[in-house]
């Protein structure tokens, strides 16, 4: 019978870092072109929204800390979350994994689908609603990884993470780009390829390895160690020995989420993954909770902050915010302070969503009773 570990918070706290950043990332990203595709009240700019007027089809540059979070986090944050995740598809045996993969592949199945829902919530074109988005490729990326290791265990998610580098030597980029042209055909016009399943392999690949040796070989904890001190060695030199620079673009904060396209970065962002996963690692062994309030439950929480926080931002705190910058004179701005408030506001939504009961009324269930 299947035990479950008890979560590494050490690993909880880096997912909720990994959230916050991307939070950050996406508000800065959705503020910068606030004006320019997302404001809807263009008809009461001579009234009510007097003070947003002179902003109507401009972009706002982000401040120079937003800069520097954006060098500091992209490309490899997003890749390190899909990491974490197949890092737990590594809990079970393999005997083990094959009673719940019907129900993992269930579960990545619905979050797929409620990913695409979102997306289309939160568009502001049909086109860029139905694109591919980075938490459907990470549902696509992990129902992978749980069939090849339902059918063909640990070592056949480490032949697919070897091969999966041979998208270096084929010309992947220009196989996406015919597959967004097909689809933008016969679909829509506007659609994105945001996410390409091949960037995010070789990461995911390796996160699984880890937590599986981790997990199934506790003997091997010592070398696992070594490997990822070697790997994060390795690929941290590799790259900055190329002399490779990703400035941060004020008006994109988008600009380098690609970086990984190429091998030297590539091997740079697995090296900074494996240095972050020996951190994390190595100070569970060595007795740390890793428990930092909020942090840890925004690890924990993760998919629940992902499906909600775009909404919320969107259709909840910027429209009340547009209202704040005419009644006291605060304009909208991509500066840290502007950032974090609207992440605290999304945060207390999200969690007062989760802890009333109030997704479970809506289902027609009864609350669950509180603790005493």
């Amino acid at each position: 019978m299947f035990h479950k570990p008890e979560r590494i918070g050490t690993l909880d706290l880096l997912r909720g870092l990994c959230v916050l950043f991307a939070c950050l990332q996406h508000y800065g990203g959705h503020l910068i072109v606030w004006y320019t595709s997302f404001f809807r009240e263009t008809a009461f700019t001579d009234g009510l929204y007097a003070g947003h007027a002179d902003l109507i089809g401009r972009s706002l540059a982000a401040d120079v800390a937003g800069q520097w979070v954006t060098r500091l986090t992209v490309p490899w944050l997003s890749l390190l979350y899909i990491a974490l995740a197949a890092f737990n598809l590594g809990l079970r045996d393999q005997k083990a994994f094959a009673a719940a993969f019907p129900d993992k592949l269930k579960a990545f199945g619905v979050m797929f689908i409620l990913f695409t829902g979102e997306s289309l919530i939160v568009s502001v074109t049909t086109g860029h609603g139905l694109s591919f988005s980075p938490l459907q490729a990470w549902m696509v990326i992990l129902s992978l990884i749980a069939i090849v290791y339902r059918y063909l265990g640990v070592r056949g998610v480490a032949a697919m993470g070897v091969l999966s580098f041979a998208r270096f030597a084929l010309p992947v980029a220009s196989w996406n780009a015919a597959f967004e042209a097909w689809v933008r055909t016969w679909l829509h016009p506007q659609y994105r390829l945001d996410a390409e399943l091949d960037l995010f392999l070789p990461a995911a690949s390796l996160g699984f390895v880890y937590g599986w040796v981790f997990h199934q070989r506790p003997a091997l904890r010592r070398r696992l160690y070594a490997a990822l001190a070697g790997i994060a060695a390795v690929g941290i030199v590799i790259y900055l020995a190329s002399g490779r620079s990703a400035p941060a673009n004020p008006l994109n904060v988008y600009e380098h989420e690609r970086l990984g396209n190429e091998l030297v970065p590539m091997l740079g962002i697995l090296g900074v993954h494996a240095l972050t996963f020996l951190l994390a690692l190595g100070l569970h062994a060595r007795g740390y909770a890793g428990r930092v309030p909020v942090l840890s439950w925004l690890g924990v929480a993760s998919l629940s902050v992902f499906f909600f926080h775009r909404i919320v931002f969107i259709h909840v705190y910027m429209p009340l915010r547009e209202l704040v910058a005419n009644w006291a004179g605060l304009p909208i701005s991509v500066t840290m302070p502007e950032l974090f408030a609207a992440v605290i506001f999304m945060l207390a939504v999200v969690a007062w969503l989760m802890r009333s009961g109030a997704l479970l009324l809506l289902a027609g269930a009864p609350k669950p009773a509180q603790r005493s």
